[in-house]
């Protein structure tokens, strides 16, 4: 199996202690597919903090047998998003990316090519962004045994300046996960996820920045209830405490309740609660 991409390196950790919380949000996605494979999927957020409301409509339409997929997207933002890809034709592992985007009330544009191969080996990412004057990224994972080493950068091609030099260095024993990031030789993060058992999974968190006194420390779990149930909670250094319950109502529908507690300032803290109602056909 091909090792994750650079971006997806401590993501397992992460997962634990983000995915699942739609804090200060409402959320209604919904999903749908045809007999001939074309796909559907209608989201609705609304921000209690700023009263805003964004809906996108996405619609996928693949072609199997040429390895072609297009994806499009509209938002309430009145944005347009076409992407195109091609994937595993001619070299096995190769996918090339074509998305564009265009917002008609502004006139504002923005294009990307994106390439990424993998094997069992190596993955690698190269992208151009238009967006602010031409951005090339280029990302690199190589794994052996389980260790795992990633490089990725950014070069502003229109200040001629290398913006982005980020290093990282993982173990993936299977169920336990270790990686270590120095970005920019500036902030160092580091992830740690462990299965502890089916249903039981934990996740941590820390960073620290030169220059700052303080750093950061996330802890969390994951514990599958019943097949249908799952509840997770979080502390943070910060004195945050959160938890969210996700419940399968029946086949396709899922509910979502999630809360943030500053238990340091019970009275007039940063508090938070979520919704997020999810439906596939």
């Amino acid at each position: 199996m091909a090792p994750p991409c650079f971006s997806d390196l401590g993501k397992s950790a992460r997962d634990i202690l983000n995915k699942g919380y739609h804090l200060n949000t409402w959320k209604v996605e919904a999903k749908a597919s045809t007999d001939s494979g074309v796909k559907f999927k209608s989201t609705g957020v609304h921000n209690t903090e700023n009263g805003k409301v964004l809906g996108v409509l996405e619609s996928e339409y693949s072609f199997k047998d040429y390895g072609l997929k297009f994806v499009d997207k509209w938002s309430t933002d009145n944005v347009f998003t076409l992407e195109c890809s091609l994937e595993n034709k001619g070299i096995e592992g190769l996918k090339l990316t074509a998305e564009g985007s265009f917002n008609p009330s502004s006139g504002n544009k923005r294009g990307q090519l994106k390439t990424n191969y993998k094997n069992d080996f190596l993955n690698l990412n190269l992208d151009v962004d238009s967006a602010g004057g031409a951005t090339v990224r280029g990302a690199g994972v190589a794994s052996y045994n389980g260790f795992l080493a990633g490089y990725q950068s950014a070069f502003d091609v229109s200040k001629s300046q290398l913006i982005s030099n980020n290093l990282a260095f993982g173990l993936d024993g299977g169920d336990f996960s270790i990686t270590a990031n120095v970005n920019d030789g500036q902030e160092f993060l580091g992830a740690v996820h462990h299965k502890v058992s089916r249903d039981l999974e934990t996740g941590v968190t820390m960073g620290w920045a030169a220059g700052a006194s303080a750093t950061t420390f996330n802890f969390g779990v994951k514990y599958n209830i019943s097949d249908d149930t799952n509840i997770k909670i979080k502390v943070t250094n910060q004195s945050l405490m959160g938890v969210s319950l996700q419940q399968r109502l029946k086949d396709g529908l899922s509910l979502t309740l999630s809360g943030s507690v500053d238990v340091k300032n019970l009275n007039t803290g940063r508090h938070a609660v979520g919704l997020s109602v999810e439906y596939e056909q």
